[in-house]
């Protein structure tokens, strides 16, 4: 995609991490996907493309939802072999030992999220 982005006066981004600003890219850079758009305390903020914002932790076994969806395929953009990925919409149960070790509990059954 090429163009400029301008939305007139500078805004704030605001970031889940707190921390020191440790890196800002220099003035006029331009930022692409899979690229760091600026570090917190030295660990890289990077940039993904996609409509539904990072919203909550993505750190359980079978999670679903646009928002893993935009994390799946920005990594494959960028050249990650991520295996297979459920089709939008699919109806995806996770299997009984990802769901006793999640949750000690009975298997549930999750719809991925549509864009």
């Amino acid at each position: 995609m090429d163009g400029t982005l301008d939305y007139g006066s500078p805004r704030t981004i605001s970031s889940p991490s707190t921390g020191t600003v440790t890196w800002l890219p220099a003035i006029g850079a331009i930022i692409k996907r899979g690229h760091q758009l600026y570090r917190v305390d030295n660990r890289p903020a990077v940039v993904f493309y996609g409509a539904t914002p990072l919203y909550r932790r993505l750190d359980t076994v079978g999670m679903v939802g646009p928002d893993v969806r935009v994390v799946a395929d920005n990594l494959r953009a960028v050249g990650y072999d991520i295996g297979a990925q459920p089709q939008v919409g699919t109806l995806v149960t996770p299997s009984r030992a990802d769901a006793a070790q999640e949750s000690g509990g009975p298997e549930e059954s999750r719809e991925i999220g549509r864009r």
